[in-house]
């Protein structure tokens, strides 16, 4: 009888053991089937790539820097709250004007990508191209880059009044809706697939106001990263 109570009473913790030692199995092959789920979920992802557009991009209304007759351009894609195009401007864009700009074989072509969490970069788009009817457009700029998260509207005026513009046909500008100019750039950027800003598109001159692209840099590169692809397309 005793054999009898003890085999009883052992039965269900062997059965115990078999439902948790089902139940570990069953967590496991989940685990390995969810894990790559999960781990795609949360992995870093890379930015889509820009791809070369087939067709010229047009300069039509672009405020540009260096000579109309330079026979490489670069189209740059900023954003005035953006710190990376504010380290172009900084790091980067002197040795170009140097090297390639001020001596007539590079011209510079801005259009406007103000990124969609930057609060600021609308109003500071828009205050650029207020001050570019003006022709104050390029000192504009630099004021606007010199802080780049210091675009209040207020501070906007401030840095119109610093560079020379007249304050109320300024003022005027400012309370009209988003820049036309300012908008188009937008759909441009956003039909050439940018992810981000600052983005660049370099390449020759077209014969009718354009420029046929070559190459594209994104982010804030260095300029030995720029002086590389512009060597090989001016040959210097």
């Amino acid at each position: 009888m005793a054999d009898l109570v003890n085999v009883g009473t052992r039965r269900p913790s062997w059965r115990a053991a078999l439902d948790i030692a089902a139940s570990l199995a069953m967590i496991g092959a989940a685990g390995l089937v969810a894990w790559p789920m999960l781990r795609g979920s949360t992995a870093k992802r890379t930015p889509p790539e820009v791809r070369i557009p087939a067709e010229p991009l047009s300069l039509e209304g672009a405020p540009v820097l260096g000579s109309a007759k330079a026979p490489v351009v670069i189209v740059e894609f900023s954003d005035f709250e953006c710190p990376f195009c504010g380290r172009f401007v900084s790091e980067t864009l002197p040795s170009l004007k140097e090297k390639y700009i001020d001596t007539g074989l590079v011209m510079l072509a801005f259009r406007h990508f103000p990124l969609p969490g930057h609060a600021q970069a609308i109003p500071a788009a828009n205050a650029a191209q207020c001050a570019a009817r003006q022709g104050k457009f390029w000192p504009m700029h630099d004021r606007l880059f010199t802080a780049p998260r210091d675009l209040a509207v207020p501070k906007l005026r401030e840095k119109a009044a610093a560079v020379g513009v007249e304050m109320s046909t300024f003022e005027e500008c400012q309370a009209e809706p988003t820049n036309e100019q300012v908008r188009t750039d937008f759909e441009t950027a956003k039909a050439l697939g940018l992810p981000s800003t600052p983005t660049f598109f370099l390449g020759t001159r077209t014969s009718n106001n354009g420029i046929k692209v070559e190459r594209i840099l994104s982010g804030a590169k260095p300029p030995a990263e720029f002086q590389r692809v512009l060597r090989d397309l001016t040959g210097r």
